[in-house]
Formats: structure tokens, C-alpha cells, sequence
């Protein structure tokens, strides 16, 4: 029996496609699988911020914490010290005057929080997820979904290999921001025999 060449072709390709797919399925179940059995991150950050209206990025830097139990710490050092905190209640600011929490900021809590714990199905709700890459260097492209979220944010890029190692995230009014993490400390939780 000999094959036409277009159902050679048709073959070859839903084989490719199959697989390409099977293969980002499992790279995002590894990434996300990691996230979860990740109890805490420690880490150096340095912030890039471009805002259209100025002419020069602002540049901060700091120290960030994530603990799966507490949520996250982000405190900055330079060039202005400010701390703040995101939880499952939501998220505060602490500089050297005062703390506040920051009003309607639970989704933007949760996004985070998400994120970092590896909690795919909510982030699944926020944003379709486009995965590039393979184990040792891979790309998440979030790209919202939701019209609360998209009328804030275009895009949220997450590039990693053990961890998250930077974030780039594009505001709908033009604005970004680039985060980088350095000298990442991150400890699994253990399992207790």
C-alpha cells in the first residue's frame, strides 16, 4: 500500500504538534510542581521601573522573601526603605512613617501569591499561560484574561531555571517594570518520613 504524501504530511505534523504540546504540558507541571514543594525563597532584587512620563527608569533595590505559609516580603533599600507585605488577607505598605494596607489590592495579592506557590489553577483564572523553553531555562508568558486584571496589566513575562530569577510586567497606560533576583536562596519543603 503506498501513502499519498499530503497524508504523510498530515501525519508528520499532528506527531510534532502532539508532542510539542505533551512536552509543554509537562515542562509547565515541572515548573509548577517545583513552585509548590518550594517552602521559601530569599533573594536580592534590583528593580528597573520605566515611566512614561519621565525620562530616566527608576532604579530600587532590595531584599525579597517568600515563605508558602506568610506570603511575601519585598523591602526596599535604595534608594528610598520601604517594606511590603502580601498575604492571603492582602497587602500592606510599611515606610518609615507608617502602615497601610493597600485598598481593592487582594487580587493583585493573590496573582503574587499564586506565582510564587506554584498555584496554577488560579493563575489559570487571571491569565492564559504560554510556555517557552525546556528545564534548565524556560519562559512563562502570562497574558490576561480576565477585564479587571487587563485593565491594568498587557503582559507578565517570567523567565527561570530553579526559580523565578526575573519578571518583566508591561502596564496597559505603557508603564514597566523589570525585576531581577540575585543570589536566590530557595529551600524545598521537606517531607518528614
Amino acid at each position: 500500500m503506498k501513502l499519498k504524501p499530503q497524508k504523510v504530511r498530515f501525519f508528520l505534523l499532528l506527531t510534532v504538534v502532539s508532542f510539542s504540546t505533551s512536552t509543554l504540558a509537562t515542562l509547565q507541571d515541572t515548573i509548577f510542581n517545583k513552585a509548590k514543594d518550594t517552602e521559601s525563597i530569599n533573594s536580592l532584587f534590583i528593580q528597573e521601573r520605566k515611566i512614561s512620563v519621565l525620562p530616566l527608569p527608576l532604579i530600587s533595590t532590595g531584599k525579597f522573601q517568600f515563605h508558602y505559609q506568610e506570603g511575601l516580603l519585598w523591602e526596599t533599600l535604595e534608594p528610598v526603605q520601604s517594606r511590603i507585605i502580601i498575604s492571603k488577607k492582602g497587602i500592606q505598605a510599611e515606610d518609615n512613617f507608617a502602615k497601610t494596607e493597600i485598598k481593592g489590592s487582594s487580587q493583585l495579592g493573590k496573582i503574587l501569591l499564586s506565582l510564587f506557590s506554584g498555584d496554577l489553577a488560579s493563575l489559570e483564572t487571571y491569565f492564559f499561560i504560554i510556555i517557552k523553553g525546556d528545564v534548565n531555562k524556560w519562559n512563562l508568558l502570562l497574558k490576561p484574561k480576565n477585564s479587571l486584571v487587563s485593565a491594568q496589566i498587557a503582559s507578565i513575562s517570567i523567565e527561570g531555571k530553579e526559580s523565578i530569577e526575573s519578571i518583566y510586567l508591561v502596564e496597559t497606560n505603557g508603564d514597566s517594570s523589570s525585576l531581577k533576583f540575585i543570589s536566590s536562596r530557595v529551600n524545598l519543603i521537606s517531607e518528614d518520613p
